[in-house]
C-alpha cells in the first residue's frame, strides 16, 4: 500500500510510518520534538484530550477529512 493511500488511526502510526521512512538521524530529530521538546508536549498533550467515539461514526461512507497545510 502507498503512503498517499494509508489510513492512519492515530498518532502513533504516523511515528511508526516515520521510523520506517526516515533516516535515523532525522527520525531521532523529529521524534525528540526537535529544541527543547516544548510542541512535542504541547501536541502529545492535545491528541491525548481527543475522545472519538467509533459508533457515533458506524455508517458513515465516503467521509473526507483532508485538508492542505502550507499551500
Amino acid at each position: 500500500m502507498s503512503l498517499v493511500n494509508k489510513k492512519y488511526v492515530n498518532v502513533m502510526e504516523f511515528e511508526d510510518e516515520a521510523k520506517k521512512n526516515l533516516t535515523n538521524n532525522s527520525y531521532t530529530y523529529y521524534r525528540s520534538g526537535a529544541n527543547g521538546e516544548y510542541t512535542l508536549r504541547d501536541n502529545s498533550s492535545a491528541y491525548s484530550r481527543i475522545k472519538l467515539n467509533p459508533y457515533v461514526c458506524a455508517g458513515l461512507k465516503d467521509i473526507d477529512i483532508s485538508t492542505t497545510v502550507l499551500g
